[in-house]
């Protein structure tokens, strides 16, 4: 890989975590979720540096080329971003479901409480 294609990942790298921690400074987006990303940005950041470190990392590991390497590597980690979402989304879910029941009951006794009054 040539310097110059270095230098553009490296700053496109480097704008897109800045642009991740001002959205997360902004409460735009939750840490716990970022992480993931930030994460994946550093280990980018890291290869995109040291591109020796990823052939280096695939011969220890097996595979034939490097970029097979990266590319699993990718793919196991949009898994693992994926797999937290889902456990987000059905966290969210159940909350969701729990607060419309509660307000439904609420809901109820008020009514019972308007009609009680407006039988005295």
């Amino acid at each position: 890989m040539g310097i110059k294609v270095q230098i553009i990942i490296l700053v496109i790298i480097i704008v897109a975590l800045l642009c991740l921690g001002n959205m997360i400074r902004k409460k735009k987006v939750d840490l716990r979720y970022a992480l993931p990303w930030i994460i994946m940005g550093c280990i980018m950041l890291v290869l995109d540096v040291f591109p020796q470190l990823l052939g280096k990392m695939a011969t220890l590991l097996g595979f034939e080329l490097p970029i097979n390497m990266l590319f699993f590597l990718g793919v196991c980690l949009a898994l693992a971003i994926l797999f937290m979402q889902t456990v987000a989304i059905s966290n969210l879910s159940e909350k969701v479901k729990k607060l419309t029941q509660e307000e439904a009951l609420m809901n109820k006794t008020v009514d019972d409480k308007i009609k009680k009054r407006e039988e005295k």
